[in-house]
């Protein structure tokens, strides 16, 4: 994360100006390119899906994205279960993006979400290319890495400790998918709580300011 950051403070420095865009599940990238200037970014709320009671909101509502081609070069969409990510056209040497609760109109987060709870994710992968990128649960998460191959694959990550986080879920390296052919594709994304139940929310806190 502290690498992150170094690298989109000097991204930030040599962009002129900043665009919005969507991240949706039929929209191309929002923006992101620094992590003090989130509140920047561009967003569009993708479907919710309820699957519990009528409260319950979706784990993720929004999406920061930052390259160094700019937000526009990554084409990202998700939802609860599943996240599909590449760089059409390339993004230049870095590209990420991170998943969280952000208002519809990409300026704020709404809330930060509460992973006391959770004890591992599970998910099944597979990209046009064999590549490793890196992948980060919570703002206190370890960046680990998420090898993937032509061949599906199932991961599971343990995790504990990660109280309240602005991010639920954060991808680094993004840029190894530099193709419509190469896509990284997620399905069957599952946080499970300590009994192995499966989370279908989380509860929401203040958002955390970010230092």
């Amino acid at each position: 994360m502290k690498v992150m950051k170094k690298i989109m403070t000097a991204a930030l420095v040599a962009m002129t100006a900043v665009a919005f865009f969507s991240c949706t599940m039929d929209a191309e990238s929002n923006d992101g390119s620094h992590a003090g200037e989130r509140l920047d970014k561009g967003y569009e709320e993708p479907p919710k899906q309820v699957t519990g009671g009528e409260d319950e909101m979706p784990l993720f509502t929004g999406c920061f994205i930052w390259s160094e081609g700019g937000p526009q070069a990554i084409s990202l969409s998700f939802d609860d279960s599943n996240i599909s990510a590449c760089a059409p056209n390339g993004c230049g040497a870095w590209g990420g993006f991170g998943l969280g609760r952000i208002n519809q109109e990409g300026t704020v987060f709404i809330a930060s979400s509460d992973l006391s709870t959770l004890a591992s994710v599970e998910f099944d992968v597979v990209a046009g290319v064999n590549a490793t990128c890196a992948i980060q649960f919570g703002d206190k998460g370890s960046e680990q890495d998420l090898t993937v191959t032509t061949t599906p694959q199932h991961k599971v990550y343990n995790v504990s400790g990660l109280g309240q986080s602005n991010y639920i879920v954060m991808f680094q390296n993004i840029n190894v998918f530099n193709s419509e052919a190469k896509k990284l594709q997620i399905t069957n994304l599952v946080f499970k709580d300590a009994t192995g139940k499966v989370i279908t929310t989380f509860a929401t806190g203040d958002v955390i300011p970010e230092k």
